[in-house]
């Protein structure tokens, strides 16, 4: 089993990428929040949470996720994921929470929607 970390990398002020790799459960979402707290404590309001190695996902980080992008979106910035795992997007999408959160194929894609004017990316179809 992989072992859970959180890694942030600062882009600016108000803006960061999150890393996630591991399972997001009960005995990891503490450090998960703290983190992302710390981060949105510290003024970010435009983060991409980088999620290609997170492997799990419990209901509490799901709604955690889409928490965090309405309360980042109402200050002015916004919360875009790259590209969970299969398992992961699958249980995003049976959930409903694909209608709420915006996923990107990779990092730099990510960024683009915070650039650009266009749509943001309907990200990865569900797999079967």
């Amino acid at each position: 089993m992989t072992p859970f970390s959180v890694q942030v990398e600062s882009e600016d002020s108000r803006s960061a990428q999150v890393t996630i790799t591991g399972a997001l459960d009960a005995h990891t979402f503490e450090q998960f929040f703290n983190t992302m707290s710390q981060l949105i404590d510290g003024g970010a309001l435009r983060i991409v949470l980088d999620l290609r190695n997170m492997n799990y996902i419990t209901s509490v980080g799901m709604n955690f996720l889409v928490n965090m992008r309405l309360q980042r979106k109402k200050a002015g910035g916004d919360v875009i994921i790259v590209k969970p795992q299969p398992a992961v997007l699958n249980l995003l999408d049976m959930i409903g929470f694909l209608q709420v959160l915006v996923v990107a194929e990779t990092p730099e894609e990510a960024w683009g929607v915070f650039t650009d004017e266009q749509e943001p990316p309907t990200g990865p179809k569900k797999t079967k």
